[in-house]
């Protein structure tokens, strides 16, 4: 394997982690129809993709710990590799509707 490839499963093993502690990691994508199911009317969900600080997301995360359980010995050295890229994409949903 590459280092780059190396590199990609690490970060998605740190990722999955992070997703399957969610209560539903997917939960964006479904909001529209839950608040219409819930009764509400004029439903609007909007992606925001933003460019945030690593330090940021790392906090919100739990990134290190996550790493951590994830990686074991490598976490150290994936963290660095992490920190390096100082910003991150992070995609949310915003939903609004009336009732």
């Amino acid at each position: 394997m590459t280092s780059e490839e190396i590199l990609a499963d690490q970060t998605r093993a740190v990722t999955n982690r992070v997703a399957n502690k969610a209560a539903n990691p997917d939960i964006g994508i479904k909001l529209g129809d839950l608040l219409v199911e819930a009764g509400l009317t004029d439903v609007e969900v909007v992606e925001v993709t933003d460019t945030i600080p690593i330090e940021i997301a790392m906090r919100i995360f739990l990134i290190e710990d996550n790493a951590r359980v994830s990686l074991g010995d490598v976490a150290d050295s994936w963290l660095e590799k992490l920190r390096q890229q100082r910003l991150v994409h992070m995609t949310m949903y915003i939903a609004r509707g009336k009732k």
